[in-house]
């Protein structure tokens, strides 16, 4: 949760990557963790395809809408002196989440989609959750996410 990179991620970055290689940045999904990839700048600026996604779940107070995630977009963007050039929706209330949740985020994603241009890359959903849906329902992949951390208070785990 500390806005660093470790000398590994940034030697990675620097390096030229192999055609099957890729290195994924999660930057926490705010301006603060954002400033983090203007400090990549010059490494940023070598990867030949890069893309920068914001995660967007609409059960996330700055995220519910079109117009906050926007809002948050250009946050992003001036923070980290990157434009974003996908979306992806990570639509969860940890263990409440329902398929309604999940095709409420879908539509979401929709909108974003007609609202900006930019694709829509993935809906993240859940190892368990993937049963109960229909993935012929989405015209962008399931990105199927395993818990693997359990929260302190979860009894569930």
């Amino acid at each position: 949760d500390l806005p660093i990179v470790t000398p590994q991620i940034l030697g990675k970055l620097r390096a030229k990557l192999e055609p099957d290689e890729a290195v994924s940045l999660d930057s926490g999904g705010d301006p603060a963790g954002a400033t983090v990839l203007a400090s990549l700048a010059e490494a940023l600026a070598r990867v030949e395809l890069l893309r920068t996604v914001q995660i967007v779940n609409p059960f996330r107070p700055y995220t519910r809408d079109v117009a906050g995630c926007l809002d948050m977009r250009a946050k992003i963007e001036k923070a980290s002196k990157l434009k974003v050039t996908h979306w992806a929706v990570n639509a969860h209330l940890l263990h409440e989440t329902t398929p309604a949740h999940i095709m409420q985020g879908y539509d979401l994603g929709l909108e974003l989609e007609q609202a900006t241009g930019l694709p829509l890359l993935f809906m993240a959903v859940t190892e368990p959750m993937l049963p109960l849906l229909e993935p012929a329902d989405f015209k962008c992949p399931l990105l199927v996410m395993t818990r693997k951390l359990g929260l302190p208070w979860d009894k569930k785990h």
